[in-house]
């Protein structure tokens, strides 16, 4: 039998998220009246199984599946997983066939080129009538062809998670001695971006704006992963036309991150970073959202100066441009600013915060 991989803390993390996120996103989807058919589609799976039995992606959903299948036997649950390494499908196999499952969860194995795959489904019509999450896991930048991906975007109603390796490109985007590489994320960057590369988050904004023009991307927002030296690793971009799926990934990432605005890896397997000992003190998250709060409103003041706004749209950009979900935005942002009367009602619908209209007091020059 192949090796199997050694499971990354990052991956670890990421996998933590995703499973986090699932479950979260089939409560709701399961809810909804209409469709009856819920998929996950990974692009680039592995094996399901890492040393030491350590769970990948795959399995955990998997799970996820199971648990939720049996609470709703009127809903079908399907896994699409592919991979272009036949040896790793092998293994997942006989990984997934020791889970017991019920007769309405379905799996779909696929060994297939990942960009072939994306490619093959646009055509598949059962995606019409289905709720979609597709997780695009790659391990570097280049090998998925941005352009394919987004037009199944613009035929697809989903949400997606997409493994951004930003520091991918910054290793090899002027890297001579390894010239196949640096041809191969130029070539992809001119998909989204006209200009040349000149810092991550620069390159990430490009990416997100390009998910944004596809027919069915409305919200979008990205989690950090750094190495243990605190240098990004990349990003995993999250996008939705649903700004209820958007409160699930923030609600999954104030679980899985304890409010933190990325995850960096320890120094070594037996030693804490302080960014670790973070996440287990108590109170860790009213720290961050503590921390959070001035910028929010400072953000929120010059995005809506001088203009009357709705709850909604003060949600909308809270939700994509900060770190808050949407349960903290009355508690921590309007209530204090409509007591320090730097918030005004313009027009006020009774007890009402999210049907009321809104504006911020001019801003003070020296603020």
């Amino acid at each position: 039998m192949k090796e199997l991989d050694e499971i990354k803390e990052q991956s670890r993390k990421k996998i933590e998220l995703v499973d986090e996120y699932v479950d979260n996103w089939l409560y709701v989807v399961e809810n909804v009246s209409g469709k009856n058919e819920i998929i996950f589609i990974d692009c680039m799976c592995n094996s399901g199984i890492y040393k030491n039995n350590e769970k990948g992606t795959a399995v955990v959903v998997l799970e996820k599946f199971v648990k939720h299948a049996k609470e709703h036997p009127y809903k079908k649950y399907e896994l699409y997983l592919n991979d272009y390494d036949k040896d790793k499908i092998i293994i997942l196999k006989n990984v997934m066939d020791n889970i017991d499952r019920p007769a309405n969860v379905l799996i779909n194995y696929s060994n297939t080129d990942v960009n072939a795959y994306l490619h093959s489904l646009k055509r598949n019509k059962k995606f019409n009538n289905a709720f979609i999450l597709i997780f695009v896991d790659s391990f570097n930048f280049g090998t998925v062809d941005i352009n394919n991906f987004c037009s199944l975007l613009n035929v697809t109603y989903c949400e997606i998670l997409f493994n951004f390796f930003t520091s991918d490109i910054r290793r090899n985007i002027h890297n001579e001695y390894a010239p196949n590489k640096m041809e191969k994320i130029k070539s992809s960057l001119s998909d989204f971006m006209s200009t040349d590369y000149k810092n991550d988050r620069e390159c990430l904004n490009y990416f997100i704006q390009n998910l944004k023009k596809c027919r069915y991307i409305k919200y979008t927002f990205s989690i950090e992963f750094r190495n243990k030296n605190n240098q990004n690793l990349y990003y995993l971009v999250y996008a939705t036309p649903n700004i209820e799926g958007l409160n699930k990934l923030k609600e999954s990432i104030w679980k899985v991150f304890k409010g933190a605005p990325y995850h960096i890896n320890k120094k070594n397997d037996k030693m804490l970073s302080l960014f670790d000992l973070d996440e287990m003190k108590e109170g860790v998250e009213e720290y961050y959202l503590t921390n959070y709060l001035p910028d929010v409103i400072k953000d929120c003041k010059l995005k809506f100066e001088n203009n009357i706004f709705t709850y909604d749209e003060m949600l909308s950009f809270i939700m994509e441009e900060t770190m808050l979900k949407s349960g903290q935005i009355i508690k921590y942002v309007i209530k204090p600013s409509l007591n320090d009367k730097t918030l005004i009602y313009v027009k006020k619908a009774g007890k009402s915060f999210k049907n009321s209209t809104y504006r911020w007091e001019k801003l003070d020059v020296c603020e």
